[in-house]
């Protein structure tokens, strides 16, 4: 389980998820129009970062990346299934739950290949909700890093503290080894490394939520 796992002295030795904006926020109520639409255009980017895959395999090892691509489909299917039964909100929570688990996959291929070599980079349709390459035109400092791993820390103790689900622990774990990955990057002075791993240990995090949401819904 993710809590007994957490270590927090690790954790609190340096500092620090930043929990993006939902499709279907509380207490606003989902139409159909929105989740169907949803569902199609996130259907649409996953098969272009399947092909991306096809390309990047060879290169880079895509088994976690073709993983979440999987477990994203399985979401989505949820979605459709919430949405023949007129749950809106429940569909839509559950299509936000895929999204960000896509947008884990696209920053895991983007972040070793980078964006550039990646068909999808070059022609990425314009939504908001899709993942945009990150653009760093000077190097991260110090603070910024340590900022970023200080808000991830947050998280992951919010986070750590809510009663655990089967359906969304798996991924709190794969956002503390993240959270990990970037400790560890940051303590061999490697700021770009501790920051991507930073940016997938808030994604990771947003599935697990929006996954509790869904639920919960």
């Amino acid at each position: 389980m993710f809590s007994r796992f957490f270590n927090r002295k690790m954790a609190s030795e340096e500092p620090h998820p930043v929990m993006e904006g939902h499709i279907a926020t509380k207490g606003m109520q989902s139409q159909e129009p929105d989740a169907a639409g949803m569902i199609s255009m996130i259907r649409q980017f996953m098969a272009l970062l399947r092909e991306d895959m096809g390309i990047a395999d060879g290169y880079i090892d895509t088994g976690k990346a073709q993983d979440w691509v999987n477990e994203a489909d399985d979401l989505l299917t949820r979605a459709e299934d919430a949405l023949a039964n007129r749950r809106y909100n429940r569909a839509a929570a559950f299509a936000d739950a895929a999204r960000t688990l896509v947008e884990a996959a696209d920053m895991l291929v983007a972040q070793t290949l980078g964006i550039n070599s990646l068909r999808q980079g070059r022609q990425r349709p314009q939504h908001d909700w899709l993942p945009q390459p990150v653009k760093h035109n000077e190097p991260l400092s110090d603070e910024q890093v340590r900022r970023e791993l200080a808000q991830t820390h947050e998280h992951i103790v919010a986070a750590g503290s809510l009663p655990v689900l089967e359906a969304s622990d798996k991924y709190l774990m794969q956002a503390l080894n993240a959270y990990k990955t970037a400790y560890d990057a940051y303590r061999d002075g490697n700021h770009q490394a501790a920051s991507d791993a930073c940016r997938m240990a808030q994604v990771l995090l947003r599935v697990a939520g929006e996954i509790r949401r869904a639920i919960d819904t």
